[in-house]
Parts: structure tokens; C-alpha cells; sequence
């Protein structure tokens, strides 16, 4: 496998944490103007506000976008926290399958060019 620079996947990082960050703003944006949620506005954890969201609008949401919103807060922290295994694992689980980004980390006790090269020739 050839070796790619961890710079290649720094754009969809962020856009995919942007995505995510986005989100979260409006749904506290939303909170913030329905008195009913209000009281997730400033809330650190806003796992009991998708339940409480999806009864408030229940008449208003399709089957799919219930299930989006239910979804999304899982693989949206595991993106935003770097923890990509679990999010592969959580798509996978759902039944969307993953395949590896072909990243591989490499501990460099020596951070020399020479043992980074050996450490990368040997991963490859």
C-alpha cells in the first residue's frame, strides 16, 4: 500500500466536524426558540434532547428523518472526538459498510527521518 500523507484526509475531516458542529448548533438554536426544549440549550449532553425532540415534532417528521436524528448524535461524537474505529464500527453496525481509510499509526520512540522511514517501509 502506498503511503499517503495524513494531509489527505485533514479536508473531509473538517468538513465532516463542520457537518457535525453545524448540527449541534441547530438543534440548540432550536431548542433555544421552542419552550418545550429549552432546557437543552445550554445542555452539555444532548442525549435526552433527540427523545424529547423527536416526541415534540413527531407529527411534523417522516420515518427517515426520525431515524437520522436518532442516529447522528452517536456518529457525529465519534467523528468530532477523532474516534474513528468506533464510528466505522457504529456504520457497520447499522448495516453501512466501511472500509479502512488505510491509516496506519506508527509510535516513533527515535523521531529521526531515518527510523520514520524505516517505520513507514515496514508498514507499507
Amino acid at each position: 500500500m502506498p503511503f499517503k500523507s495524513p494531509a489527505m484526509f485533514l479536508e473531509p475531516f473538517k468538513a465532516a466536524a463542520g457537518e457535525g458542529a453545524a448540527l449541534e448548533l441547530k438543534m440548540r438554536l432550536l431548542a433555544g426558540k421552542t419552550s418545550a426544549l429549552q432546557k437543552y440549550t445550554h445542555r452539555r449532553d444532548l442525549g435526552e434532547f433527540e427523545t424529547d425532540l423527536l416526541a415534540h415534532f413527531d407529527a411534523s417528521l417522516s420515518a427517515d428523518e426520525k431515524e437520522t436524528l436518532r442516529l447522528c448524535r452517536q456518529l457525529r461524537n465519534k467523528v468530532l472526538h477523532s474516534d474513528f474505529r468506533a464510528a466505522r464500527e457504529k456504520l457497520n453496525e447499522l448495516g453501512i459498510p466501511t472500509d479502512s481509510g488505510g491509516v496506519v499509526r506508527l509510535d516513533l520512540p527515535d523521531p529521526t527521518i531515518a527510523e520514520a522511514s524505516r517505520l513507514i517501509r515496514g508498514a507499507q
